[in-house]
């Protein structure tokens, strides 16, 4: 697999490591890989098992932190709020003063 050299960047991994990753993933079973118009570049996408295995990671989290944060009971809102607090200031110390304008940082989960 080559990743464009500006995607690796932006993704902050180097060829080898996405190379890796993404062949493992086919191995298991959650991408497929085809080679169109026999060209060099692969194309892949989520298999059925890929997509069903994401869904049920992104679940299993959420229902994780909802029961987390009601354990919080009284004390949510304002752990909200700080969390809140944290993840702007962090951003913008990282240089992410886009955050909320919609820029190339905008994928930084500023609020929540």
């Amino acid at each position: 697999m080559w990743i464009p050299l500006g995607r690796a960047e932006e993704l902050e991994i180097d060829q080898s490591t996405a190379n890796r990753q993404v062949n493992s993933a086919v191995d298991r079973g959650y991408l497929s890989k085809e080679r169109p118009d026999r060209g060099k570049c692969y194309l892949f996408n989520a298999t059925q098992h890929g997509r069903c295995n994401y869904e049920r990671s992104v679940e299993y989290t959420m229902d994780v932190y909802g029961a987390a944060l009601e354990a919080l009971g009284d004390q949510r809102e304002a752990f909200e709020q700080n969390l809140n607090t944290f993840v702007s200031a962090f951003a913008r110390r990282l240089g992410a003063n886009d955050v909320e304008e919609g820029g190339k940082h905008s994928h930084i989960p500023a609020r929540w």
